[in-house]
């Protein structure tokens, strides 16, 4: 019987050791070797030829095999009365993966999930069948099974375990060298200057780029993928002479040979598969933005691809989760705005076609084990538009890149290509809109509130983050912010001759894993004629590499999820801390907030976050806390220097990076603003001290650095609530939406409840009598109001009829804060339902053609305070039991062997001799 390959490689790590680790290593090869021969020699279950043979599990940490391996080829045997080990027992999404059967059967196709590969036949290899996986996507388990050759027909030889799949990898590696492509659309991007908003147009133009190490000249071919992943090969391919390099896409879906090729073939989407000369049989597939360029069946291709995401088992518990805990803001004066919802930088042109104006989203945060996020968009009345682009965003950790690259195609696909076709209807019954709420932080919401960002700028200013500025222009390595699992250093250097130091690399950590982002002051500021955007001005390093799964300056890792646009990365870790940092021509602004569990926790430059900023100046080490009005010197001199990483080893930076911090006579030491003359402050300054300190040191570049960075803070710091600030009062209830069906004397009643702890003073709404008095007689509005004064209020609202648009209500507590709701009167609820996804229920396209807004919507009040499911319908309960089905006929056999022969004694004997020996 062959031992496995990995006993091999274990005798090869033995020898390559020292004589300590050859003897261990010896003795525990003699211990497998012995455990591995004597299971298949000893005669259990010897006389029933479909007994169990005994199974062996070991564990290596080798770097050649990853996965637990099974072994159980004793009797194990090639006509199908049996089942077949194999290792690995896990691979990667989107990949041809290599398995191995050291059973060694003679076939002639290897299937997963009744999806076979013809691109590679089985072959032997030392004895064991080796085989080739298809494209896996969508998928947690999949079944093996090789068929031999036979007429009139092959006997199927099932795998004896349901292979894992894993998460998609960002890039084709091996030892002897890894090949990385991507490819994009060129967009030409323009910012309005009165409102900062950034705008891009569709080029039509496409890049493929490479990246190789170690691996010659790669070529890449343009490849259709099947709905069920299979591949279809298009005589289009790109190849790169040089380590790295781009080079334009050309017109493929204008090739007719192309277009023929796909005449017959259901594409999911197209895609590059990449090879090394170097490693031939080695390949990896990455995603290609092209399929909306295509001429095809839109309609149809949609109909297939909802009929495989209705089988993909994360879909459903993503809405439902979106839908029940984030729901958008009814409008955008809604405040305060959750912390994990973003304005988006752009509009895509096919959104404003529709009429949105502006959008906000929530990306899935997989890292917390939430696929699923939101994108709601929003009128130019701040009306929330419940119908595409608003929607739930799914993102499959498991497929990696290949998840969001998917939903992008697909949305392009349909509705971007027409939002009143049938194929978007379908689109939108998958990925449909969530409902409105005028109450953000209601029961059962996972929206947080946004917290104060502690700051640095400037020849560093501080801003902890319970609001205190002080002067902290430290050269080298500080501490600026930790809590728990989570620490971000910040690196400063002199800048120039001068004696200002400036923010130059910032290092972020949670647990293990760090990201360390660089500024690239030689990088030019000139804006790209073709992208009307500035090159990307840092550097990143994931955990000393750099990341090479992302063409848009960002990275992502098992914690640490970076993004990036226009020269701002935002970095968010797995329990929700933000950091974000805009590189500038020539520093760093740095911006930090931690989440609430850091409530009291945290330390560093930016304090202690706890919403009392007397105890921000602990000095580390002592416990002396410094008056916040302490000059800069003495603020400088025992709680800056306290911060400051003296020693290599406490760095988060590579070693070429690690600025040692200088002592004695030779320690640096800044001026302070306190100490300065600031009659000579240039005008642009306002007087204002630290700004007058960067013009004596940097002069007007420092000064148009400081002022970028100080309104850049106050915009990020625009909606953030304090620990102990008064918050808005809120609406319990008041519907988001109401669907009407437009028939006239309706008994219509509508209830909407305030509630504040400093007591509610106000609450009216714009369509009662005592606000407009003709919509009021025109509907037959009544409204009854009480508990003004009391801790919850409640308007009462009958009507008779409603216009369709929308309405708002106001309230107010007794401390001047207030709050706005609004009620879209709609005649059709399109949202997603939580209810009919708690049922795993198929959304299906409504018939009638989109709505066109109605033009009666009521401004609110400002506010003016603060694979596819692979197996059968019911794949879940199927898979369970077929596992336990194994595992009990598995267990059933062993208790039902034969009494224990003197060869199974022996086997035990020299196998506890063998473990103690290694021990």
């Amino acid at each position: 019987v062959k031992v496995h390959r990995f006993v091999q490689q274990a005798r090869s790590a033995a020898m390559a050791g020292s004589g300590g680790q050859i003897l261990r290593g010896m003795t525990l090869l003699l211990f497998v070797e012995l455990h591995v021969w004597l299971a298949a020699v000893s005669p259990v279950g010897a006389s029933d030829s479909n007994a169990t043979t005994t199974t062996a599990t070991t564990t290596t940490s080798s770097a050649f095999l990853t996965s637990t391996m099974t072994t159980t080829i004793g009797g194990e045997r090639c006509d199908g009365s049996t089942e077949l080990s194999f290792y690995p027992q896990s691979i990667p999404a989107m990949s041809r993966s290599r398995i191995t059967f050291p059973r060694g059967c003679e076939v002639i196709s290897c299937c997963v999930n009744e999806v076979c590969d013809d691109h590679s036949k089985p072959f032997i290899e030392d004895g064991e069948t080796v085989c080739y996986t298809p494209l896996l996507g969508n998928v947690e388990l999949a079944e093996v099974s090789l068929y031999t050759p036979g007429m009139p027909s092959s006997i199927e030889l099932r795998g004896a375990e349901d292979l894992e799949v894993e998460s998609a990898y960002g890039n084709w590696w091996q030892s002897s060298g890894w090949v990385w492509s991507y490819s994009y659309e060129i967009w030409r991007w323009s910012r309005d200057p009165s409102t900062g908003r950034w705008a891009y147009d569709l080029t039509g133009k496409y890049r493929m780029c490479h990246y190789a190490w170690r691996a010659s000249s790669p070529c890449c071919n343009l490849v259709g993928l099947s709905m069920d992943f299979q591949v279809l090969p298009l005589p289009v391919k790109w190849c790169s002479r040089d380590a790295w390099g781009c080079s334009d896409v050309g017109r493929p879906w204008e090739d007719n040979e192309v277009m023929k090729l796909l005449e017959d073939f259901q594409l999911r989407s197209l895609a590059v598969q990449c090879k090394s000369e170097r490693v031939p049989n080695e390949e990896y597939f990455y995603p290609v933005p092209l399929l909306h360029q295509f001429s095809f069946d839109r309609l149809g291709y949609i109909r297939a691809w909802v009929n495989k995401d209705q089988e993909n088992l994360r879909v459903a518990p993503a809405i439902r989760q979106i839908a029940e805990g984030y729901q958008c803001p009814s409008h955008l004066g809604l405040s305060p705005r959750p912390r994990q919802l973003w304005s988006l930088w752009s509009i895509d042109p096919s959104w404003t076609k529709v009429g949105v104006s502006s959008c906000l989203q929530k990306w899935a945060e997989w890292w917390r084990g939430l696929d699923g996020g939101v994108r709601c968009c929003y009128d130019d009345q701040g009306i929330y538009v419940q119908e595409w682009p608003s929607r739930v965003i799914f993102y499959n950790r498991k497929m990696s890149s290949w998840s969001w690259r998917e939903e992008a195609e697909v949305e392009q696909t349909t509705c971007a290509w027409k939002p009143e076709s049938e194929a978007c209807q379908f689109y939108t019954s998958r990925r449909p809109p969530i409902p409105p709420t005028n109450n953000l932080y209601g029961t059962g919401s996972g929206w947080e509130l946004p917290r104060p960002f502690g700051a640095g700028w400037g020849d560093p200013h501080c801003k902890s983050f319970d609001g205190l500025k002080f002067e902290c222009n430290f050269r080298g390595e500080g501490v600026w912010a930790g809590c728990d699992l989570w620490r971000v250093h910040a690196i400063a250097e002199r800048f120039g001759a001068s004696n200002a130091t400036i923010i130059t690399k910032i290092a972020v950590r949670y647990g293990s894993e760090t990201l360390v982002a660089k500024l690239n002051a030689s990088v030019s500021m000139e804006v790209d004629n073709e992208t009307g955007l500035a090159p990307t001005r840092y550097t990143l390093l994931l955990n000393g590499t750099e990341p090479i799964d992302d063409s848009d300056g960002g990275a992502s890792g098992n914690y640490l999820t970076a993004t990036g646009f226009a020269n701002v990365l935002t970095i968010e870790d797995a329990s929700g801390n933000v950091v974000k940092a805009s590189f500038l021509k020539d520093l760093v602004v740095l911006q930090v907030a931690p989440r609430d569990g850091c409530f009291n926790k945290t330390f560093g430059l930016s304090g202690n976050n706890n919403g009392d900023s007397s105890d921000d100046l602990r000095v580390e080490g002592t416990g002396e806390v410094l008056p916040g009005n302490s000059s800069s010197a003495e603020i400088f001199e025992k709680f800056v220097r306290s911060q400051l990483i003296t020693e290599e080893a406490a760095s988060l930076f590579p070693a070429e990076d690690f600025v040692p911090v200088s002592s004695g006579d030779d320690a640096f030491t800044p001026i302070f603003a306190d100490q300065l003359d600031v009659s000579s402050c240039p005008a642009a300054c306002g007087g204002v001290p630290a700004c007058c300190l960067d013009a004596s040191q940097g002069g007007e570049e420092l000064v148009e650095a400081f002022t970028v960075a100080t309104k850049d803070i106050e915009e990020t710091n625009h909606e953030a609530v304090g620990f102990f600030d008064n918050l808005r009062p809120a609406f319990d209830e008041a519907p988001g939406l109401f669907v009407y069906s437009g028939q006239d004397s309706q008994n219509i009643k509508l209830k909407f409840v305030a509630t504040d702890v400093d007591g509610i003073t106000t609450l009216s709404c714009d369509i009662c009598p005592d606000v407009d008095t003709d919509y009021a007689d025109a509907h037959n509005v009544t409204c009854d109001l009480s508990g003004l004064g009391t801790n919850s209020s409640v308007m009462a609202i009958k009507a008779k009829s409603l216009e369709y648009g929308s309405f708002s209500c106001f309230c107010e507590d007794s401390l001047g804060a207030n709050s706005t709701s609004v009620t879209m009167v709609v005649e059709e609820d399109k949202t997603a339902s939580a209810e009919a996804w708690e049922q795993d229920v198929v959304v299906r396209p409504v018939s009638s053609p989109r709505s066109v807004r109605s033009s009666t919507s009521r401004d609110p009040p400002s506010d003016t305070s603060h694979r596819r499911r692979t197996r059968p319908e019911n794949s879940t309960t199927e898979t369970m039991s077929t596992t336990m089905r194994r595992k009990a006929s598995t267990s059933l056999a062993v208790l039902a062997a034969p009494t224990p022969s003197p060869f199974l004694w022996c086997y035990l004997l020299l196998s506890a001799v063998s473990f103690a020996l290694a021990t």
